[in-house]
């Protein structure tokens, strides 16, 4: 327990000097000495190894994004609506989608590209023994890919402008070598894939906020999640587009 609470005190120190910055060493820092086996990282960046399997299948969620915009957490709905690979670059994919704030709409496109994939010096298998997962043999490597993304929206749209920040998805290997995303833990209170962690910046004005959303949780939620089995939205913040969240 106290191993517990320490890490998770180091990731709440170093949360604010990742939120809102575009720069993922400071959370590999903390994956890399996290104190859990499970999900420490080995030192190796393994890109090179993987780029040649197609993440899109990762990056495309597999459940609808839960977000927010600064300031007061008001609700940002994120959808993509393609996800391809470059058929060119390896490590880079094309991103379709749209984004929602207050009603208003706007389309973009961009790219994440991959800046590393890391496996676990640990896999985590599923100890319930009616999953498929739940034997060495069933999954021969486990990690997360980080990378950086860039979201142009449509500058002919209202309060248009540009999402960029650090993605982390997770994923695992099966027996067949094909990559696979990773909901072996879906049911845990803390599972939770696909973290977006950036900023949107209008175009042509100097107005920059944060902007973060995830699958199953939001990263850097702070005191917008009330949940304990799942994410639930702070009624201090109904009014800013959460009101409706579990309707």
């Amino acid at each position: 327990m106290k191993q517990t609470i320490n890490t998770i005190t180091m990731f709440l120190c170093l949360a604010s000097s990742l939120a809102y910055a575009d720069d993922m060493d400071v959370w590999l820092s903390w994956k890399e000495h996290s104190g859990y086996e499970a999900s420490t990282l080995k030192d190796i960046n393994l890109k090179t190894s993987y780029i040649k399997h197609d993440f899109s299948n990762i990056l495309l969620p597999k459940h609808n994004f839960i977000g927010y915009i600064e300031p007061d957490y008001k609700r940002l709905k994120i959808k993509f609506t393609s996800i391809t690979k470059n058929p060119i670059k390896e490590d880079q994919y094309f991103v379709i989608g749209y984004s929602i704030v207050n009603n208003n709409k706007c389309d973009f496109e961009g790219t994440i590209d991959i800046a590393q994939v890391r496996e676990y010096k640990e896999i985590e298998y599923d100890m319930d023994k009616s999953s498929k997962y739940n034997t060495k043999s069933e999954i021969k490597a486990q990690g997360v890919l980080l990378g950086r993304y860039k979201f142009r929206e449509n500058k002919n749209q209202k309060f248009s402008g540009i999402f960029e920040g650090t993605v982390s998805s997770y994923w695992f290997v099966d027996k067949n070598d094909t990559v696979q995303y990773d909901d072996i833990h879906d049911y845990a209170d803390t599972y939770k894939n696909n973290q977006y962690a950036g900023t949107w910046r209008q175009y042509d004005i100097n107005n920059t906020k944060g902007a973060y959303w995830g699958e199953f949780r939001v990263p850097f939620s702070g005191s917008l999640d009330l949940g304990a089995g799942e994410f639930s939205p702070n009624p201090r913040y109904f009014n800013n587009g959460w009101h409706d969240f579990n309707q």
